[in-house]
């Protein structure tokens, strides 16, 4: 192709290595934000920055050469991502997606609305090496370094060398999770429920046993578990108030953590003395445990669960192809012994 004769020399000049990409987040011409380290090299992806214009003769020239390119590489699917930003004031996404549809470039374009001219700064520079006009093309590797100043020759080889394939590595695999759960009693509750939902909503909420059909093993996101904004997991213990786990010996340990004679020093101790979830410990619990003990309530103040558990709930952090334990502490309400 004519133009990367034309071109190619402006990427001969070798350019500054070993330095990190700042962060940048961007909404591209369909509505879609990209944060540079969180959507792509955290999620480890190579990233190809293009510099250019909607009205560049040059970039435009490149464009099915790019294009090419970005669908050889997997088009975004897998380990290589393509953006192009705009460093012109007078590209808004609205130019961007009509340049798109002109030339037939389907991978993602910024305009100077969605942030395209402030994140391309950092490339124009000279941070990273010399640059000509556009287009312009950085390569940034999954830990942050850039590469520029190379020849359109050596456009797949740089990518290559980041680690990229721009196959199927696993990236879109689930991540296998499964529980690990210590009951702080003699103990066990009557029936145990592992929820998974979002972290501040109530829906959708899945029931991780009744789905798996009892297995504490799952993965996600999966057909049985789609993908929902900040997952969690909570368990859901539920039993009697008096279950025979408490004693007289739970009301001394907890008369004496109030008398500071011999405080609790275990997380599970202060969350099983709250028996009415005041976030204190007082002798309000001591009389509500010596009823439940007695048997002359059945159950706890406040709606206060006989279980609880510690962590209250773990958000899922992914790792493809990988197995995550979740350990959960699971403690029974008014046994401060153990």
């Amino acid at each position: 192709m004519r133009i990367l004769t034309v071109l190619s020399f402006l990427f001969i000049i070798s350019g500054a290595f070993g330095q990190q990409a700042p962060d940048f987040t961007v909404t591209d011409s369909d509505g879609v934000v990209h944060e540079l380290y969180k959507d792509h090299l955290d999620k480890g992806q190579t990233v190809v920055i293009k510099l250019f214009f909607t009205t560049c003769p040059p970039c435009i020239q490149l464009a099915p050469w790019m294009e090419e390119k970005y669908q050889a590489w997997g088009a975004g699917q897998y380990d290589v991502e393509f953006i192009e930003l705009s460093t012109q004031n007078f590209d808004s996404n609205a130019d961007v997606a009509n340049y798109k549809i002109q030339y037939g470039v389907t991978f993602p374009g910024v305009g100077f609305d969605g942030g395209g001219k402030d994140a391309g700064l950092i490339y124009k520079s000279g941070t990273f090496g010399p640059y000509y006009g556009t287009p312009t093309l950085a390569i940034i590797a999954p830990d942050g370094t850039v590469h520029m100043g190379f020849s359109y020759d050596d456009f797949d080889e740089v990518i290559a060398s980041t680690g990229a394939t721009g196959m199927d590595n696993g990236m879109d695999d689930p991540t296998s999770f499964s529980f690990n759960v210590d009951t702080k009693s003699n103990t066990s509750p009557e029936e145990i429920k592992y929820i998974l939902k979002p972290a501040n909503a109530d829906f959708p909420t899945y029931d991780i046993l009744e789905i798996t059909g009892g297995s504490t093993t799952f993965e996600y996101p999966s057909d049985d578990f789609p993908e929902i904004e900040n997952p969690v997991i909570i368990v859901e213990a539920s039993g009697a108030a008096a279950d025979g786990s408490m004693s007289g010996v739970d009301l001394l340990k907890i008369r004496k953590h109030i008398l500071e004679l011999d405080p609790f020093t275990e997380p599970y101790q202060f969350l099983a003395a709250d028996v009415n979830s005041d976030d204190k410990i007082s002798a309000v619990d001591l009389l509500n445990l010596t009823k439940a003990i007695l048997e002359l309530i059945d159950e706890f103040p406040n709606d206060t669960p006989s279980w609880k558990s510690i962590p209250a709930q773990i958000e899922l952090t992914e790792d493809p192809g990988q197995i995550i334990e979740l350990e959960f502490q699971l403690v029974k309400i008014g046994n401060v012994n153990g």
